[in-house]
């Protein structure tokens, strides 16, 4: 990258022996400057360096940081880079292989990323955010990334970021790997022409690229306010070719709204907890038992709860823990200490052999955090002893799934926005369209229900126990997801004595009036961003939080459905591996994978369609699916509570603690409930019928169709025409 050839020894280069002795500034966070610390550094791959960034941001005393050469794609998953603590802002290439910026600021700054309005002749990697101190004051951090290969173009659309960043009149920060050597007069005249005519001051003062050989410094950071900068840095890494440029960045304690690392919510604080429980058992239920009608009880029992739940209800909070490698261990730690050690004498000292320790430590280094990794793994499956749920549970808690920052500015009508009332609504609309947008091209079909078997078992909905209601009630998740009410399964589960005999009497009443409550219709539906363009509304699915309460009534239900299912006169087809007992994914894979064994043995040819059915669950049809159900021999009075079930269902958004408006919901099984997908495999259970050309395979809404043919061709039209199936 553009090096100088060094004529002379580094053992006297004063800027390179500060460029070594830095390491305080970013460790001891009583060596911290008083102020914002941040920087540059040309990460070359943040995959393969997950771990060691990791312990870069969460130990260090870094505000932010804006990582170069990444080379992440937009299909890169989240996962592969968050980091807990900080709020992440990307740029990724759409074709090629390197290049990509990607910037980490505490979560505690008040930060959004913006797009400078500018047309330019060439496309160049930037990105820009701004960071908001207080509400008078704010700057700009901007992210560059210039290949090696650029030409005189950069120039040119870089000429124009400034242009129009200047017209803003704020204050700001550019920091990148320039690949233009600074200290070459020659190198970098256009560089500085173009910086200094918008009042921009370079701040790193030495070689930011060191080898055996040369010395340069392509690293830089400008600013056009140099005077609120206090002081600049080169730290020395091991974990790239680059050294990491900061700069110290001033503050006024007096204008900065300096928000704790900390997670504020509304809740019941842990100290009050015995006080609720206390007077939740000392309410008087007799009343309700008075009252007629199911809805009525429902809405009055759930009134019953919040009045209790509102007199301890208060804004709380707690600190975030700081994350940690569980598997980056204080010995591999010290590891990754020496390696920079052996890097900085290496540099001082410009002898192969220095050079060559260092390179073995860096591998050491390596290979033992590969180790390590593979061995926390392999002990967490096999403690795990066959259990997925835990083992999933391990996973989801160290890759941080659907975890990370939350940023709801989205588009709508070609503008921007972050208001978060404006922001729910859109979503809420959104999430609603989508579905009819489908469910149009599929009409609507009436198919008349079919008649009661007397001669064949029949299901019908019977009364349950208090026993059997606690032991369910007992057996609930313990998830905090709030619902409508702001109720969670761990609230419900923590007094299931207490409410076991008014839910009793809620579900035996719901069964014997076929009435599901409408009061336990209404979801909360959170956005959670899938990748992709966070400003783009499409880029976000929906997750549906049901009432806590209307689990333990599907519970019942789904139960009474299952057996009959599993061991009635129409059982769900074998071949529907999704949510029953005794099948899972691996019985799925293991069936299929000898299936297929079994074909090749006979030569010809296989093929194969895997589908995976867009929003299935959000576009069953009501009318098909009660033709479906009354083919499994049920009575007409539990198909009327089914019917009951599925209608008048509404949902609204929620942004944090902003809520939408409620929209209803006319088609689909709810999302998130524990009869949908029983409900759904119902529906797509003849799916083998409909294709009889081909074998077919489900699991939920994934299926695959596979035949055996003596041709390809053949293989390949008797899937063509399987393709044409429609459910129903």
């Amino acid at each position: 990258m553009l090096p100088q050839t060094v004529q002379h020894s580094w053992r006297y280069d004063l800027t390179l022996l500060q460029a070594l002795n830095h390491a305080k500034v970013i460790w001891d966070a009583k060596s911290k400057p008083k102020g914002l610390l941040g920087g540059h550094l040309n990460i070359r791959s943040i995959a393969s360096k997950p771990d060691q960034v990791e312990k870069l941001l969460t130990g260090s005393n870094l505000d932010f940081i804006c990582l170069s050469e990444t080379w992440l794609k937009k299909t890169s998953p989240p996962a592969a880079f968050y980091m807990s603590g900080y709020k992440i802002f990307r740029r990724d290439r759409s074709t090629g292989k390197g290049g990509e910026l990607l910037f980490y600021v505490r979560e505690n700054l008040e930060c959004k990323q913006i797009h400078v309005q500018v047309k330019l002749e060439v496309e160049i990697e930037c990105i820009a955010i701004t960071i908001n101190l207080s509400p008078q004051m704010s700057f700009i951090l901007v992210g560059i990334y210039r290949p090696p290969s650029s030409d005189v173009n950069f120039y040119i659309s870089f000429k124009e970021i400034l242009r129009a960043l200047n017209t803003l009149g704020k204050e700001v920060i550019v920091l990148g790997d320039f690949n233009i050597n600074w200290t070459d007069k020659n190198n970098r005249k256009k560089l500085k022409e173009i910086t200094s005519r918008y009042n921009f001051e370079q701040l790193i003062n030495g070689p930011t690229r060191v080898t055996k050989t040369t010395k340069t410094q392509i690293d830089l950071i400008f600013s056009n306010k140099p005077d609120r900068i206090i002081k600049s840095f080169i730290f020395v890494t091991g974990m790239s070719d680059h050294n990491l440029v900061l700069i110290a960045r001033k503050l006024n304690k007096n204008r900065f709204s300096f928000r704790k690392n900390e997670e504020v919510f509304y809740g019941i604080p842990i100290k009050d907890w015995p006080r609720f429980d206390h007077d939740l058992q000392n309410e008087d239920w007799n009343a309700l038992y008075c009252v007629d009608e199911t809805d009525t009880f429902c809405k009055s029992f759930l009134e019953v709860i919040k009045n209790v739940k509102d007199k301890y209800l208060k804004k709380c909070s707690f600190l975030k823990k700081k994350a940690h490698v569980p598997w980056l261990t204080s010995d591999i730690w010290k590891l990754m200490r020496r390696r920079d050690y052996l890097l900085k004498k290496a540099l001082k000292s410009s002898t192969g052999n220095d050079m060559h320790l260092f390179k073995d430590c860096r591998n050491k280094v390596v290979k033992e955090l590969r180790t390590a990794k593979t061995n926390f793994f392999i002990d967490l499956i096999t403690q795990a002893k066959g259990n997925n749920h835990l083992i999933w549970k391990h996973i989801n808690n160290i890759t941080r799934k659907e975890k990370g920052y939350k940023n709801y500015e989205i588009k709508i009508n070609n503008m921007i926005t972050d208001n978060e009332s404006n922001a729910a609504n859109a979503f809420n609309g959104f999430f609603k369209d989508s579905v009819n947008d489908l469910v149009v091209h599929f009409g609507c079909r009436t198919i008349e229900i079919r008649c009661v078997d007397l001669m064949k078992p029949v299901l019908r909905l019977s009364e349950v126990s208090q026993p059997e209601v606690l032991n369910i009630l007992q057996g609930l998740n313990s998830s905090k997801a709030q619902d409508v009410y702001g109720f969670d399964s761990c609230m419900i589960k923590r007094n299931a004595t207490t409410l076991c005999q008014p839910i009793t009497t809620l579900i035996n009443r719901s069964i014997r009036e076929t009435v599901f409550p409408d009061c336990l219709k209404k979801a909360v539906v959170i956005p959670l961003h899938k990748g992709g363009d966070q400003a783009d509304l499409a880029n976000y699915r929906p997750v549906s939080i049901l009432p806590a309460i209307s689990k333990v009534v599907e519970k019942v239900v789904a139960t009474q459905l299952m057996d009959h299912l599993n061991y009635g006169e129409h059982p769900l087809n074998p071949l529907q591996f999704g949510f029953r007992k005794y099948h899972s994914t691996e019985t799925a894979v293991c069936y299929f994978v000898e299936q297929l064994k079994g074909m090749l043995d006979k030569g010809g040819a296989v093929g194969a369609i895997f589908l995976d059915l867009k929003k299935a669950f959000d576009t069953v049809n009501h009318n098909i699916l009660m033709t479906k159900l009354s083919s499994h021999n049920i009575s007409t009075e539990t198909l009327d509570w089914f019917k009951s079930y599925l209608k008048n269902r509404k949902h609204c958004t929620r942004i944090k603690s902003t809520m939408s408006s409620f929209l209803d919901r006319s088609v689909g099984v709810p999302q998130g409930s524990v009869l949908g997908p029983l409900l759904f495999s119902v529906y797509i259970n003849d799916l083998p019928a409909v294709c009889p050309e081909v074998h077919t395979q489900m699991y939920a809404d994934d299926a695959v169709l596979y035949v055996h043919a003596k041709t390809s061709q053949r293989a390949a039209a008797l899937l063509q025409g399987a393709c044409k199936f429609q459910i129903g």
